[in-house]
């Protein structure tokens, strides 16, 4: 039987993650306050639900309780999205190194001034070459691959 996991580019999604994880961990921090923001808008709507729907269409209030809901739904559904990725990367993230967890985080997670700048920093703490500091996030990058996907 041939094994699946040969034809995904695990170090790809990898990568994808950990460029995910800023954003991840701002939902999962700030779901619970959106949620309740729009519990109280919908609660503070002055409820007309008694009145009768104009020709052609509903009312106002309806409408908004409406998009409200809607606005809950996408909001719970990133926070369950936001909840499993800590849930699931946290673990294997914590078996890495400090250094392993450097590496990735100067590559990948806090690049904002492109990977050259992250890669620059990493020459700069180790005193190492360009290619030196690529094969070791390459490196840590195969190992945290590896924990995600055992």
């Amino acid at each position: 039987m041939v094994k699946m996991i040969d034809y995904i580019n695990v170090e790809k999604v990898t990568i994808d993650i950990l460029k995910d994880y800023r954003d991840q961990i701002w939902k999962a921090e700030n779901s619970r306050r959106k949620l309740k923001e729009i519990d109280e808008q919908m609660s503070s709507m002055k409820c007309a639900l008694n009145t009768v729907a104009v020709q052609g269409g509903g009312n106002k209030h309806e409408e908004m309780l409406c998009g409200g809901i809607d606005r809950k739904t996408v909001v719970e559904y990133g926070y369950l999205q936001a909840k499993q990725y800590v849930k699931e990367f946290m673990p294997c993230w914590k078996r890495l190194t400090e250094d392993e967890q450097y590496l990735l985080t100067n590559r990948f997670i806090d690049n904002d001034g492109g990977e050259k700048a992250g890669m620059k920093n990493i020459m700069e703490r180790y005193a190492i070459s360009r290619s030196e500091a690529y094969r070791r996030a390459d490196l840590a990058l195969k190992r945290f691959a590896k924990l995600l996907f055992w």
